[in-house]
């Protein structure tokens, strides 16, 4: 700093020299000349400047590593493993059989290859007849014989299965009352041979059927090919040739599905012969949500009959889940045409003139409504109620005509038909399982009088029990309200009018035990008709009382 002020005091001194005018520059100096300086005042205040940093200190260490030797003993243990659950043994063979009052033998037998990943094939052959009279009518004995032959064969993505049936059985038209009073029994002294009617079925039938699991999005796919010749003892013969095919498949996330069927009948007698021919097309789309299911389509038929060239009728169903996926409402509508056959109608009613007249029934748009689901974890439960209207529905009715007097015809009417269906199911583990189940049918036809033969109220009760797998219990009871039978009578006027004759309801209790007296040995008893009813299925037909049948069981 003072250094600084020295300087700047010779430069003002040195101008001030030269700006004196006039003056000569040259400047003589007679003495030393000593130059001064005087004391500047100092400014003892020292900037201060704080570090924000912080110092660390640098460690350096070194670790001095050394093993130490350890001991560590395993002890073994086997290997874990996991465990299906083992396969039951299977036997190729069962047979059953056994003897009843009314002489009634009974027989049965089952045999078939065991566990194959290949194939399955097998045999089934079942006998039932009976030799007793039922008081006060014709000789009401029946055979029942059938065979069956089936087997399968399992290629990687399809099954063909296929099967050639038998079925052999007589019966007697055994309606009528053979009191030695009675003029009809003694004017026509009807034998055995004049009452027995048999009726036989040769079946031919093979199908090819996918393997994919039912939640697959592969095409799912069926074809079917059936051929049967059924005929009786009266030269009446009946021929059907069937083929029919399902396709199921994906289109993003609906299911499409179209079923198709052609089928022709060949019908002929002694005096004529007749044909018809039905073509049928379902095609569907079912659309899934989580709450809720439609399947929607429509049902095409063609047909060579000209009264039913063509129908077509919409279709529709839809689920919706109500509670917690534990109750579903069911609601749609649907149709069907049926064809009333020779085998049809008298595999349901083996008294039947033979010439009985075939048509064909009509049902379009029934309404249906429904509730089914769980009501606990043992209990489920299925209620519906539909109504639709019939077209060509048949009835059963006394034949009047000469020569069949003790045989039933059928006669066809229109009707409407309000039917309410119900069933509980009730389950304990696998040893206690009960169905019980309410059907009520309400015909209301356009002409005839009554709905001939059909009862408007069906009840049933089945129960089955395992009692530590070595009994085995089941019991059936079976119940039908009053029916109505055709008859005629002469009103006040003399004309010949028609009545209804009242069937009583009926109530048919069975119950029925088997013991396992080994895996292989088993004995079984049938009791029929506990309470000995006496009642009649059809109009001039009694069925048989109390009925027992008992035998042996074997496995081999």
């Amino acid at each position: 700093m003072n250094k600084v002020i020295l300087f700047l005091f010779l430069i003002v001194g040195a101008l001030t020299l030269n700006a004196q005018p006039g003056r000569d520059n040259n400047v003589i100096i007679q003495a030393p000349y000593q130059a001064k300086v005087a004391d500047s005042q100092k400014f003892l205040e020292q900037p201060a400047i704080t570090d924000t940093s912080t110092g660390r200190m640098k460690i350096d260490y070194e670790l001095n590593s050394r093993r130490i030797n350890t001991v560590y003993e395993v002890d073994p243990i086997k290997a874990a493993s996991v465990k299906g659950e083992p396969l039951s043994k299977l036997y190729r063979g069962y047979v059953k059989g056994g003897f009843g009052n009314y002489n009634t033998p009974y027989a049965e037998l089952y045999y078939n290859n065991l566990r194959s990943k290949k194939y399955s094939n097998g045999v089934h052959y079942r006998h039932l007849s009976s030799g007793g009279q039922i008081n006060d009518v014709g000789y009401s004995g029946f055979s029942q014989n059938e065979l069956n032959l089936f087997g399968k064969s399992f290629i990687k993505k399809s099954t063909i299965s296929g099967g050639i049936d038998y079925k052999r059985n007589v019966v007697h038209y055994y309606g009528f009352n053979t009191n030695p009073l009675d003029p009809i029994w003694e004017n026509y002294g009807l034998e055995r041979q004049d009452i027995k009617q048999r009726y036989q079925l040769i079946n031919l039938d093979a199908s090819l059927t996918d393997n994919f699991p039912v939640d697959s999005r592969a095409t799912k796919y069926r074809a079917d090919l059936k051929y049967y010749n059924y005929s009786d003892l009266y030269n009446v013969q009946e021929n059907l040739f069937r083929a029919a095919g399902d396709v199921s498949f994906y289109y993003k996330t609906n299911d499409f599905n179209v079923r198709g069927g052609l089928d022709y009948y060949k019908n002929q007698d002694s005096a004529s012969s007749s044909g018809l021919t039905i073509f049928n097309l379902q095609p569907r789309v079912n659309v899934q949500q989580n709450k809720w299911r439609l399947k929607a389509g429509i049902n095409n038929y063609i047909t060579s009959d000209k009264n039913y060239s063509f129908l077509i009728a919409p279709e529709f169903d839809f689920d919706l889940h109500i509670y917690r996926n534990v109750i579903i409402l069911n609601v749609g509508t649907d149709s069907r045409f049926r064809r009333n056959s020779y085998k049809n109608l008298t595999e349901e009613n083996p008294f039947l003139i033979n010439s009985v007249p075939l048509q064909n029934t009509w049902s379009p748009f029934r309404f249906y409504a429904g509730l089914r689901g769980n009501l606990s974890s043992r209990m489920s439960f299925n209620v519906k109620a539909s109504f639709v209207k019939v077209q060509g529905q048949y009835f059963f009715v006394n034949d009047t005509s000469v020569g069949n007097w003790n045989k039933l015809n059928v006669v066809y009417d229109n009707a409407s038909l309000t039917e309410v269906n119900g069933e509980i199911t009730w389950q304990k583990n696998e040893k206690l399982r009960i169905i019980a189940k309410a059907d009520y049918f309400g015909y209301t036809p356009d002409s005839e009088l009554k709905a001939w033969h059909t009862p408007s109220l069906r009840l049933s009760f089945t129960g089955k029990y395992n009692l530590a797998d070595k009994i085995w219990i089941n019991a059936t009871i079976l119940g039908i309200n009053r029916q109505y039978a055709r008859e005629f009578g002469i009103d006040s006027m003399g004309n010949e009018v028609v009545t209804a004759k009242e069937l009583k309801g009926i109530a048919d209790v069975n119950l029925g035990a088997e013991y396992r007296y080994t895996k292989l040995l088993g004995m079984f008893v049938q009791f029929n008709n506990i309470f000995n009813v006496r009642y009649q299925r059809y109009n001039n037909y009694p069925t048989q009382r109390f009925n027992l049948l008992a035998g042996v069981s074997y496995s081999f």
